[in-house]
């Protein structure tokens, strides 16, 4: 069985502290050219921990706090070529208008909303668990997952309401 592989006949997984103890040695790796041995492709999946855990709120926070940074990012370059429409003049800055109040810039402005609201909850929550180390139990992290999706989508939801109606 080789590192983090499943056993066939067990059903068992090895588990990280096993993955490190049957690792090759520091004195074999210079006569590996590769994971699988010399001139094999690897068949083992480059993310098998996908197929291993049962997906749970936790790791969906992780990966929407992931994937809300990135957003961010792109939000940043929006609002960069707001603002630098804004001084261009007002042609420019009827163009972005335009953009930005079409369907489609107005699903992405929402979308960038409940990016930037998802990742200020889960900020504190990180918060949390770095300073006074609480919630790290399965249950609490897990509300506390479900808790951010919700605030995040409430949150943007109650933003855009109340803007409609200024």
């Amino acid at each position: 069985m080789t590192n983090c592989e499943q056993d066939q006949t067990s059903g068992r997984v090895d588990t990280p502290l096993d993955a490190l103890k049957n690792a090759p040695k520091q004195k074999d790796l210079h006569r590996r050219h590769n994971m699988a041995g010399p001139g094999r492709a690897d068949p083992r999946p480059l993310s098998p921990h996908l197929q291993i855990w049962k997906w749970h709120w936790t790791m969906a926070g992780s990966i929407f706090h992931r994937v809300s940074g990135v957003g961010l990012y792109g939000g940043a370059f929006l609002i960069g070529a707001w603002l630098i429409s804004l001084a261009t003049g007002p042609e420019a800055y009827a163009f972005v208008e335009a953009i930005a109040f079409s369907l489609p810039g107005q699903i992405l402005l929402f979308l960038w909303s409940m990016a930037v609201l998802y990742h200020f909850a889960n900020g504190l929550r990180h918060l949390i668990w770095d300073g006074p180390m609480i919630g790290f139990s399965p249950n609490v992290a897990s509300l506390w997952s479900m808790f951010n999706v919700a605030f995040a989508i409430i949150g943007a939801a109650v933003i855009w309401s109340l803007a409609s109606f200024y």
